[in-house]
């Protein structure tokens, strides 16, 4: 059976109105994301939803792009982006290519290089505004900052640790192989011992699908975060839900105020005459703490608690 596009027009079609395209799965946190889009975008544009699902076909996205013929594409999500470069790969002639802007994805650096004309906002708020929105809320110094990703990573977190070293933070970092991924014994044991040696003040895990799989949140994070001595930041609430406890603290974008912030990044590369890799990638600028108290009580100054948007008690 052939799928069917679910393409939606959120405003109805004004022909005068250039058309923004937004592929999305449907996910609620994504939806708060398109609802800031809307908000700043709805009298300026048309704009139209694609929703993306695992059976979302490249030939689905080709269809929706040649029928409404949109100025500009915002991908949120991996698959958007994974599906954009398809079609651009598919269709090398088609020069210049629509200008993207991708969101709320892991890697945002690398895949705004594989696209062509596209900029976008990082996923993960950047690790130096976490410590520092953080250090009036932790009830001891933070000097001193434990960091583990894939290699694939390591462009980012060179460029957060030059950030940390202007705010006299100092780094200590653990690179992850990724067959360590399918041995979470041996993961587990190797970042335990790098966190023995290091002692870090907090210890932060950065947005990466990859390392959040179930297997790896129950064999490596859960166990890893009842140790109470180190406090555990991430950049997924959910991971600091009472499910999943991966964390002590999550700080992520404000998900309504990074919407708003992508269609002021839409404005900007009109201004560019469409031309979004002149656009520099963004971080998020609007912050949402959220804090587990439940996890270790002791660590959090009560006087700095009035300071997070969100307690799980």
């Amino acid at each position: 059976m052939k799928n069917l596009i679910c393409l939606l027009f959120i405003t109805l079609p004004i022909y005068s109105l250039e058309t923004v395209l937004i592929a999305v799965p449907p996910a609620q946190l994504f939806d708060k994301v398109v609802e800031g889009i809307e908000e700043e975008l709805v009298s300026e544009y048309t704009l139209a939803k694609l929703s993306i699902t695992e059976k979302t076909t490249l030939q689905n996205f080709a269809e929706a792009i040649d029928s409404i013929n949109p100025r500009i594409i915002v991908l949120i999500g991996n698959r958007p982006i994974s599906l954009l470069f398809e079609f651009q790969k598919m269709r090398p002639d088609h020069n210049p290519h629509i200008p993207s802007v991708a969101i709320m994805a892991i890697g945002i650096d690398y895949a705004t290089k594989k696209l062509s004309n596209a900029t976008g906002i990082h996923y993960d708020v950047p690790i130096v505004s976490t410590v520092t929105s953080l250090r009036s809320v932790i009830n001891k110094p933070i000097t001193t900052l434990g960091i583990v990703h894939r290699s694939i990573m390591e462009d980012m977190i060179s460029t957060y640790k030059t950030y940390c070293k202007k705010e006299k933070i100092k780094t200590v970092s653990l690179t992850i192989p990724d067959k360590l991924l399918k041995r979470p014994f041996r993961m587990r044991r190797k970042i335990k011992t790098f966190l023995e040696n290091t002692k870090p003040d907090l210890f932060w895990i950065p947005t990466d699908n990859h390392f959040f799989t179930n297997q790896l949140i129950f064999r490596v994070w859960k166990p890893l975060s009842r140790n109470p001595g180190i406090p555990i930041v991430v950049g997924i609430e959910a991971l600091i839900g009472k499910n999943l406890e991966s964390g002590m603290m999550a700080v992520v974008p404000d998900y309504v105020n990074l919407g708003i912030q992508t269609a002021q990044v839409i404005f900007e590369v009109e201004r560019k005459n469409w031309n979004a890799s002149a656009v520099p990638v963004q971080v998020p600028l609007s912050l949402y703490k959220i804090i587990n108290v439940s996890k270790s009580e002791d660590i959090f100054r009560k006087e700095g608690i009035k300071y997070i948007d969100k307690v799980i008690e």
